[in-house]
């Protein structure tokens, strides 16, 4: 094969991240990602909660039953999309996220305030060679 033709197909096969890398988001903020990196949705339960519960009465045992027949109601895709969802917030918990976005590399450097992942992934890499060569 031609070295020319190599290298230009080397540069269309898709990236591979050495770093697991999970972006945090609300579902409103762009962040611009990379192929293997994979992104969560954190508002994603509230806005579930808040579909189930819009027109609930103020009567509690009223609203009770009413909540149980529409979480009975529900797909078994709407309610993977809750399970993932409450997943998704535990995480955050569990990285101590506290604001959106989040890039969690590695599962141990969570950097705020990049909305993209191959910029997060320059700064945690710099930051990562900083502290091997301690």
């Amino acid at each position: 094969m031609c070295p020319a033709l190599l290298a230009v197909l080397s540069l269309l096969s898709p990236v591979v991240l050495a770093e697991q890398v999970e972006v945090f988001r609300l579902a409103a903020q762009s962040v611009h990602t990379v192929p293997g990196a994979t992104v969560y949705d954190v508002d994603a339960l509230q806005a579930i909660t808040e579909r189930l519960s819009a027109g609930l009465p103020s009567a509690p045992g009223v609203a009770t039953e009413m909540a149980r027949a529409r979480f009975a109601a529900m797909s078994m895709a709407d309610k993977a999309a809750l399970q993932l969802a409450a997943r998704v917030v535990g995480q955050a918990a569990h990285y101590r996220i506290v604001k959106a976005p989040a890039i969690v590399i590695d599962r141990k450097a969570v950097i705020y305030g990049v909305n993209d992942v191959a910029q997060a992934l320059t700064i945690y890499r710099r930051w990562h060679a900083g502290e091997a060569a301690r």
